[in-house]
């Protein structure tokens, strides 16, 4: 069936849901300290040890339930340097607006105020000393409501910081480098904590503070398309803070939240904590099947299927975020775009998609500053933007004029790049291009993504049945085969068929071939002037024979006299092979004449056309004293002549 039918509930939210919280694990290896409810620390349980990297101390994250940093242990470490051993006089200060939740003489491990994320949505981050030198935290702390009012310094500094802890500038758009993957990302800052004027629609929450929008429509393509409706919004999907942010919602709807477990676990950000005072009865644990966090007007949260298009959405603007917005990233490509797609996919990313040359814009850049500035040779950022089902991807996005000018829709080109000339002021445009990316290009990937498939996958046809696990996810497969005695119509030696969910790259792609029905059912090979043709019965059926037959006493150059073609299975369908006849052209035998010899030779090839002399015997002759005639090879063989006779005595020579 087609899912992409409207619904009447829609709320832009930015819900965050870290989940349950977690026991100490018992069964790992090495030291585990639980430093609070949702960070644990694991330490070698031998001085002489170290983690693979040299370090001394992991971070560990309660989410969904589950710790993360579990797997491996120590080993022994040999130092680079004779004193491994860190100046405390240099160690790094803390970071703005942090605290201290455990400490060594080589580490500390810092978290929030008030309970607050970092900026890369972590709950705790370390610095230690590996080899001699200090680690440094490139992130910086956000803010939440109940520590900003704990700051008397808050409404005039609008706090908001860097993670080179520099101020950001207020409203603008920044670069923040995620610690743990090195991806880059961008935020815009609030322009202030107090007082924020909503957009038309948006209400005010979180004493003045935010701003959130509690969509009347459920969005088509789940949880995407709540996070692209809040993009054109200029927002972006909002997170819950308090049960109070929800008293405009719906009591009887629920409603997506930025809050998801979507991703490889290991390479997905990190999932904040679920908002004080809203509480779960049902569908509380995150499953494959379950994995995006929705709330409801009446103060609950449920976990749920991320491809509902029954769920709202709430939103709260860009303006007035104090987390990421739009989330973009480059990172090295892979080499299709199929394989850079199911690599953002591991964060819960698909590809950027850019429907104006503003956005490509911005996206170019991101590119340039991924690869730095000192690059000379043009950048390539591959995107997601595709025409497998029209450049506007079957409607989803609607790409404006410039860029389908750029584009074109001519040739086997059915992909976009971002092409960026070197140097910082350099230009940039955007290319049709090829599935395989060439070595050293970069994937944008952008944050919330298309993951699954937004229809069923084509319905078989006639002559041909369909095997499906009701999965529209990523890489999922619907298989088609055809009946017996059918086989592929664009290929003669397939009988099935393979079909992926490709996501935002054409969905399930275009409908799977008609099966055709097994034999020849072109016209077979003309014959020849002179050659008969006989069909057997079944002559179009796989392995039918028609007969060529030459006239008696004639052959074709090879000398055969009969020639077979066979109805033959060959790519891309059944053909009659050979896929021609030869001519009749040799005659064969040698030609006779009653009372004569010739100088026909056997080794010798007669073509039609070529003549024989045929003498008559001693005593015999044609007529008169004529005792020889020229024999001709004809279409049909060697020409009929009449013999010789005996002379007659009253004639005879002497």
């Amino acid at each position: 069936m087609d899912r992409r039918r409207p619904f009447a509930v829609l709320i832009l939210v930015y819900v965050l849901h870290r989940g349950l919280t977690c026991e100490a694990p018992t069964d790992v290896s090495e030291v585990f300290e639980k430093v609070t409810h949702n960070v644990g620390i694991r330490t070698c349980s031998k001085q002489d040890k170290k983690w693979k990297d040299g370090s001394s101390v992991l971070v560990s994250e309660c989410i969904g339930g589950n710790w993360t940093e579990l797997n491996g242990g120590c080993s022994a470490y040999k130092n680079i340097l004779e004193d491994p051993s860190c100046d405390p006089a240099v160690r790094p200060a803390a970071p703005e607006l942090s605290v201290v939740l455990w400490e060594a003489d080589a580490a500390t491990v810092y978290g929030c105020g008030g309970g607050a994320l970092w900026g890369s949505g972590s709950l705790a981050l370390v610095v230690q000393c590996v080899e001699a030198a200090w680690t440094t935290i490139d992130d910086f702390c956000t803010v939440t409501q109940k520590f900003a009012n704990e700051l008397d310094t808050v409404a005039h500094n609008h706090i908001f910081w860097y993670p080179e802890n520099q101020r950001l500038n207020p409203g603008k758009l920044q670069k923040v480098i995620n610690p743990r993957t090195n991806a880059i990302s961008y935020i815009i800052s609030p322009s202030f904590f107090y007082t924020v004027p909503c957009p038309e629609g948006f209400v005010s929450v979180q004493g003045g503070t935010s701003c959130l929008y509690f969509s009347s429509d459920a969005p088509s393509l789940g949880f995407a398309g709540a996070a692209l409706s809040c993009g054109r919004k200029n927002a972006s999907l909002a997170i819950i803070r308090s049960v109070a942010d929800l008293s405009t919602a719906r009591v009887d709807t629920f409603y997506y939240t930025a809050h998801n477990f979507r991703g490889d676990p290991s390479h997905m950000p990190s999932v904040p904590s679920v908002a004080d005072g809203i509480s779960c009865y049902a569908d509380c644990q995150v499953t494959s099947e379950k994995e995006c966090v929705a709330v409801a007007g009446d103060g609950t949260y449920r976990v749920q299927s991320c491809t509902d298009w029954n769920t709202h959405f709430p939103t709260v603007p860009t303006v007035t975020r104090s987390i990421l917005a739009i989330v973009t990233r480059s990172t090295p490509a892979g080499s299709s775009v199929t394989t850079s797609l199911q690599d953002c996919a591991k964060e819960g990313s698909d590809l950027a998609y850019p429907e104006n040359m503003h956005t490509l814009q911005f996206l170019a850049d991101l590119v340039r500053d991924y690869a730095g500035e000192s690059s000379s040779e043009t950048l390539r950022g591959y995107l997601g933007v595709n025409r497998l089902l029209g450049w506007n991807d079957d409607g989803i996005f609607a790409p404006d004029a410039d860029i389908l000018e750029s584009l074109g829709v001519s040739g086997f080109v059915y992909f976009a790049s971002v092409m960026v000339g070197p140097s910082q002021n350099a230009s940039f445009n955007v290319s049709a291009v090829g599935h395989a990316i060439p070595e050293g290009s970069y994937a944008v990937c952008k944050l919330h993504g298309i993951l699954d498939c937004w229809r069923d996958p084509h319905p078989a046809t006639a002559n041909m049945s369909r095997t499906w696990d009701q999965s529209n996810e990523l890489n999922a497969w619907a298989n088609y085969t055809c009946q017996e005695g059918f086989h592929v119509s664009a290929n003669a030696n397939r009988v099935t068929q393979h079909l992926p969910c490709r996501g935002q790259l054409g969905a399930w792609g275009l409908a799977p071939w008609d099966c055709a029905p097994d034999g020849c059912f072109d016209d077979p090979p003309l014959s020849p002037s002179q050659v008969t043709m006989t069909p057997s019965l079944d002559y179009r059926s796989e392995d039918g024979v028609i007969l060529y037959t030459c006239p008696a006493d004639i052959a074709t150059l090879d000398n055969v006299t009969v020639q077979n073609v066979t109805c033959t299975r060959r790519f891309p369908k059944f053909v009659f092979l050979p896929e021609t006849v030869q001519e009749c052209l040799v005659c064969i035998a040698e030609p006779t004449v009653g009372n004569a010899t010739t100088d026909w030779d056997e080794t010798a090839v007669w073509y039609i056309g070529d003549n024989v002399t045929a003498t008559c015997l001693d005593k015999y002759h044609l007529h008169g004293d004529v005792v020889s005639q020229t024999i001709t090879c004809t279409a049909t063989g060697w020409q009929k002549v009449e013999g010789c006779v005996l002379i007659p005595a009253s004639q005879s020579l002497s």
